[in-house]
Protein backbone atom coordinates (compact mmCIF):
# COMPACT_ATOMS: atom_id res chain seq x y z
CA UNK A 1 0.00 0.00 0.00
CA UNK A 2 1.48 3.33 -1.05
CA UNK A 3 1.01 6.49 1.05
CA UNK A 4 -1.41 7.72 -1.60
CA UNK A 5 -3.43 4.49 -1.40
CA UNK A 6 -3.49 4.75 2.37
CA UNK A 7 -4.85 8.29 2.19
CA UNK A 8 -7.84 6.98 0.24
CA UNK A 9 -8.65 4.33 2.85
CA UNK A 10 -11.36 4.67 5.53
CA UNK A 11 -8.64 4.37 8.19
CA UNK A 12 -7.20 7.66 6.94
CA UNK A 13 -10.42 9.48 6.11
CA UNK A 14 -11.98 8.76 9.53
CA UNK A 15 -9.17 10.51 11.44
CA UNK A 16 -9.10 14.09 12.67
CA UNK A 17 -5.73 15.09 11.21
CA UNK A 18 -3.83 18.00 12.72
CA UNK A 19 -0.82 19.93 11.49
CA UNK A 20 2.32 19.22 13.54
CA UNK A 21 5.89 20.51 13.61
CA UNK A 22 8.84 18.25 14.34
CA UNK A 23 10.87 19.05 17.46
CA UNK A 24 12.56 15.66 17.92
CA UNK A 25 15.72 16.35 15.90
CA UNK A 26 15.11 13.06 14.07
CA UNK A 27 13.19 11.95 11.01
CA UNK A 28 9.77 10.81 12.22
CA UNK A 29 8.81 7.73 10.18
CA UNK A 30 5.24 7.13 9.00
CA UNK A 31 2.68 5.88 11.53
CA UNK A 32 4.91 6.88 14.46
CA UNK A 33 3.85 7.55 18.04
CA UNK A 34 4.76 11.08 19.17
CA UNK A 35 3.71 13.24 22.06
CA UNK A 36 2.56 16.81 21.77
CA UNK A 37 3.84 19.27 24.31
CA UNK A 38 2.99 22.71 22.95
CA UNK A 39 0.50 24.28 20.53
CA UNK A 40 1.98 26.27 17.67
CA UNK A 41 0.86 28.82 15.13
CA UNK A 42 2.88 28.69 11.91
CA UNK A 43 2.03 29.95 8.43
CA UNK A 44 -1.32 31.11 9.78
CA UNK A 45 -2.19 27.55 10.74
CA UNK A 46 -2.74 26.13 14.22
CA UNK A 47 -0.88 22.98 15.10
CA UNK A 48 1.34 21.27 17.67
CA UNK A 49 5.02 20.72 18.27
CA UNK A 50 5.65 17.00 18.62
CA UNK A 51 8.59 15.05 19.98
CA UNK A 52 9.78 11.49 20.36
CA UNK A 53 8.62 9.86 23.59
CA UNK A 54 11.65 10.19 25.85
CA UNK A 55 12.80 10.51 29.46
CA UNK A 56 11.33 14.02 29.64
CA UNK A 57 7.93 12.73 28.56
CA UNK A 58 7.60 9.75 30.88
CA UNK A 59 5.03 11.53 33.02
CA UNK A 60 2.33 9.58 31.23
CA UNK A 61 1.01 12.14 28.81
CA UNK A 62 -2.56 11.22 27.94
CA UNK A 63 -2.51 12.95 24.57
CA UNK A 64 -0.20 11.12 22.22
CA UNK A 65 -0.48 11.49 18.47
CA UNK A 66 0.17 9.08 15.61
CA UNK A 67 1.67 10.54 12.44
CA UNK A 68 0.37 10.04 8.91
CA UNK A 69 1.65 7.88 6.05
CA UNK A 70 4.55 10.19 5.14
CA UNK A 71 7.78 10.70 7.07
CA UNK A 72 8.38 14.09 8.71
CA UNK A 73 11.82 15.55 8.04
CA UNK A 74 14.31 15.98 10.90
CA UNK A 75 14.67 19.74 10.49
CA UNK A 76 13.34 21.71 13.43
CA UNK A 77 9.81 22.80 12.63
CA UNK A 78 9.42 20.44 9.66
CA UNK A 79 5.71 20.03 9.14
CA UNK A 80 3.55 16.94 8.87
CA UNK A 81 0.21 15.59 10.01
CA UNK A 82 -0.81 13.52 13.00
CA UNK A 83 -3.97 12.26 14.67
CA UNK A 84 -4.97 11.44 18.23
CA UNK A 85 -6.16 8.11 16.78
CA UNK A 86 -9.52 8.34 18.52
CA UNK A 87 -10.79 6.25 15.59
CA UNK A 88 -9.15 3.03 14.46
CA UNK A 89 -6.03 3.54 12.39
CA UNK A 90 -2.55 2.19 11.69
CA UNK A 91 0.29 2.67 14.17
CA UNK A 92 3.81 1.26 14.31
CA UNK A 93 4.57 -1.45 16.89
CA UNK A 94 7.80 -2.85 18.28
CA UNK A 95 6.81 -6.45 17.87
CA UNK A 96 3.68 -8.33 16.91
CA UNK A 97 0.60 -7.55 19.00
CA UNK A 98 -2.53 -9.65 18.95
CA UNK A 99 -6.02 -8.26 18.62
CA UNK A 100 -7.47 -7.36 22.03
CA UNK A 101 -4.14 -6.52 23.67
CA UNK A 102 -3.29 -3.11 25.13
CA UNK A 103 0.03 -1.57 24.09
CA UNK A 104 1.42 1.89 24.74
CA UNK A 105 4.14 4.47 24.08
CA UNK A 106 7.60 3.84 25.51
CA UNK A 107 10.30 6.44 25.94
CA UNK A 108 13.05 6.64 23.31
CA UNK A 109 11.06 4.95 20.55
CA UNK A 110 8.46 5.91 17.96
CA UNK A 111 6.64 2.57 18.28
CA UNK A 112 4.10 1.10 20.66
CA UNK A 113 5.39 -1.44 23.18
CA UNK A 114 3.70 -4.39 24.86
CA UNK A 115 2.82 -4.18 28.58
CA UNK A 116 2.42 -0.41 28.33
CA UNK A 117 -0.77 1.62 28.53
CA UNK A 118 -2.92 3.64 26.19
CA UNK A 119 -3.78 1.92 22.88
CA UNK A 120 -6.24 -0.93 22.28
CA UNK A 121 -5.07 -3.19 19.47
CA UNK A 122 -7.81 -4.06 16.98
CA UNK A 123 -5.70 -6.36 14.81
CA UNK A 124 -2.59 -8.46 14.65
CA UNK A 125 0.46 -6.83 13.07
CA UNK A 126 1.09 -6.49 9.36
CA UNK A 127 3.68 -4.72 7.20
CA UNK A 128 3.17 -1.52 5.19
CA UNK A 129 6.15 -0.31 3.16
CA UNK A 130 8.57 -2.11 5.47
CA UNK A 131 7.02 -0.85 8.73
CA UNK A 132 5.41 -3.22 11.23
CA UNK A 133 2.00 -1.75 12.00
CA UNK A 134 -1.32 -2.76 13.51
CA UNK A 135 -4.78 -1.29 13.69
CA UNK A 136 -5.33 0.43 17.03
CA UNK A 137 -7.27 3.15 18.81
CA UNK A 138 -6.04 5.38 21.64
CA UNK A 139 -8.06 4.73 24.79
CA UNK A 140 -5.87 6.37 27.46
CA UNK A 141 -5.95 4.69 30.85
CA UNK A 142 -8.22 4.63 33.88
CA UNK A 143 -5.72 3.29 36.37
CA UNK A 144 -2.13 2.12 36.60
CA UNK A 145 -0.19 -0.03 39.05
CA UNK A 146 3.30 0.80 40.25
CA UNK A 147 5.64 1.44 43.13
CA UNK A 148 6.34 4.70 44.94
CA UNK A 149 9.75 6.28 44.39
CA UNK A 150 9.75 7.71 47.93
CA UNK A 151 7.69 7.61 51.09
CA UNK A 152 4.56 9.75 51.15
CA UNK A 153 2.36 11.00 53.95
CA UNK A 154 -1.30 11.93 53.86
CA UNK A 155 -2.03 15.11 51.86
CA UNK A 156 1.38 14.98 50.13
CA UNK A 157 2.46 14.01 46.61
CA UNK A 158 4.86 11.39 45.31
CA UNK A 159 6.29 10.04 42.05
CA UNK A 160 5.20 6.53 41.08
CA UNK A 161 7.19 4.19 38.84
CA UNK A 162 4.74 2.66 36.37
CA UNK A 163 4.66 -1.14 36.11
CA UNK A 164 3.17 -3.30 33.39
CA UNK A 165 2.73 -7.03 32.83
CA UNK A 166 1.80 -9.52 30.15
CA UNK A 167 0.30 -11.70 32.89
CA UNK A 168 -0.60 -11.33 36.56
CA UNK A 169 2.46 -11.77 38.76
CA UNK A 170 4.99 -10.84 36.08
CA UNK A 171 4.97 -7.06 36.64
CA UNK A 172 8.10 -5.15 35.65
CA UNK A 173 9.09 -1.47 35.75
CA UNK A 174 8.27 0.14 32.40
CA UNK A 175 10.73 2.99 32.97
CA UNK A 176 7.89 5.51 32.83
CA UNK A 177 7.00 7.65 35.85
CA UNK A 178 3.83 9.38 36.97
CA UNK A 179 4.67 12.50 38.97
CA UNK A 180 2.67 14.55 41.49
CA UNK A 181 0.43 11.69 42.62
CA UNK A 182 -1.58 13.04 45.55
CA UNK A 183 -2.07 10.84 48.61
CA UNK A 184 -5.41 11.24 50.35
CA UNK A 185 -4.93 8.14 52.51
CA UNK A 186 -2.50 6.54 54.93
CA UNK A 187 1.30 6.74 55.05
CA UNK A 188 2.91 4.99 52.07
CA UNK A 189 6.38 3.49 52.28
CA UNK A 190 8.98 4.01 49.57
CA UNK A 191 8.77 1.13 47.09
CA UNK A 192 5.26 0.13 48.16
CA UNK A 193 2.80 -1.25 45.60
CA UNK A 194 0.15 1.33 44.76
CA UNK A 195 -2.58 2.13 42.27
CA UNK A 196 -2.94 5.54 40.61
CA UNK A 197 -6.22 6.86 39.29
CA UNK A 198 -7.05 10.16 37.62
CA UNK A 199 -9.78 12.62 38.56
CA UNK A 200 -10.26 15.99 36.81
CA UNK A 201 -6.64 16.08 35.73
CA UNK A 202 -5.28 15.17 39.18
CA UNK A 203 -3.52 11.84 39.81
CA UNK A 204 -4.39 10.19 43.13
CA UNK A 205 -2.22 7.46 44.61
CA UNK A 206 -3.99 4.62 46.40
CA UNK A 207 -2.14 2.05 48.56
CA UNK A 208 -2.60 -1.54 47.45
CA UNK A 209 -3.86 -2.37 50.97
CA UNK A 210 -6.25 -0.19 52.95
CA UNK A 211 -5.35 -0.99 56.57
CA UNK A 212 -1.94 -0.43 58.10
CA UNK A 213 0.09 -0.89 61.25
CA UNK A 214 3.22 1.26 61.45
CA UNK A 215 6.26 0.72 63.63
CA UNK A 216 7.83 3.77 65.22
CA UNK A 217 9.26 5.56 68.22
CA UNK A 218 7.82 8.43 70.19
CA UNK A 219 9.59 11.79 69.90
CA UNK A 220 8.36 12.84 73.36
CA UNK A 221 6.06 11.73 76.17
CA UNK A 222 2.40 11.41 75.12
CA UNK A 223 -0.44 11.35 77.66
CA UNK A 224 -3.40 9.03 77.18
CA UNK A 225 -5.92 10.44 74.65
CA UNK A 226 -3.41 13.16 73.67
CA UNK A 227 -1.62 13.46 70.33
CA UNK A 228 2.11 13.40 69.74
CA UNK A 229 4.80 12.88 67.14
CA UNK A 230 6.01 9.41 66.16
CA UNK A 231 9.07 8.70 64.01
CA UNK A 232 8.15 6.10 61.40
CA UNK A 233 10.31 2.98 61.12
CA UNK A 234 10.57 0.40 58.37
CA UNK A 235 9.64 -3.23 59.02
CA UNK A 236 13.37 -3.85 59.33
CA UNK A 237 13.72 -1.35 62.16
CA UNK A 238 15.31 1.60 60.36
CA UNK A 239 14.16 5.18 60.83
CA UNK A 240 12.56 6.40 57.58
CA UNK A 241 13.08 10.04 58.53
CA UNK A 242 9.33 10.64 58.37
CA UNK A 243 7.17 11.76 61.28
CA UNK A 244 3.44 11.41 61.82
CA UNK A 245 1.03 12.73 64.42
CA UNK A 246 -0.85 10.01 66.32
CA UNK A 247 -3.43 9.95 69.13
CA UNK A 248 -2.47 7.76 72.08
CA UNK A 249 -5.24 5.26 72.95
CA UNK A 250 -3.28 3.35 75.58
CA UNK A 251 -1.79 4.30 78.94
CA UNK A 252 0.33 7.44 79.10
CA UNK A 253 3.72 7.13 77.44
CA UNK A 254 6.15 8.80 79.81
CA UNK A 255 9.25 9.31 77.66
CA UNK A 256 10.60 9.74 74.17
CA UNK A 257 12.13 6.84 72.27
CA UNK A 258 9.39 4.38 73.22
CA UNK A 259 8.65 1.69 70.64
CA UNK A 260 5.03 1.87 69.49
CA UNK A 261 2.58 0.44 66.99
CA UNK A 262 0.42 2.97 65.16
CA UNK A 263 -2.76 2.08 63.30
CA UNK A 264 -4.40 4.10 60.52
CA UNK A 265 -8.17 4.29 60.93
CA UNK A 266 -10.62 6.52 59.08
CA UNK A 267 -8.12 9.27 58.36
CA UNK A 268 -6.42 9.33 61.77
CA UNK A 269 -3.38 7.59 63.30
CA UNK A 270 -3.78 5.95 66.71
CA UNK A 271 -1.11 4.51 69.01
CA UNK A 272 -2.46 1.05 69.87
CA UNK A 273 0.54 -0.64 71.53
CA UNK A 274 3.79 0.37 73.21
CA UNK A 275 7.22 -1.22 73.66
CA UNK A 276 7.03 -3.46 70.60
CA UNK A 277 10.55 -4.66 69.74
CA UNK A 278 12.43 -2.69 67.06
Amino acid sequence: MSPTDYMRSPFFLNQNWLQVANSSGEVIPPFSVVYNYSPAVANNNFGFYVDKPNAASTDFYLDYFVTGPYAIAAASGAEGIASSLSSIGFVRTNGSPTAGAVWGPKHDQFTLESNYYGFFMHSNSTTINGYTVALAKQVGFDEIIGKTDASCQNAASVTVSVYGAAAAGSETDTGANLTSCFNRGRYIYSGEWVRVTGLHGVSYVLPASGSQLLRGQTDAAIAKDASGTVSVYTDGGSDTGDNITATNLIASITASGKDVLVEWCNGTYFIVACECPI
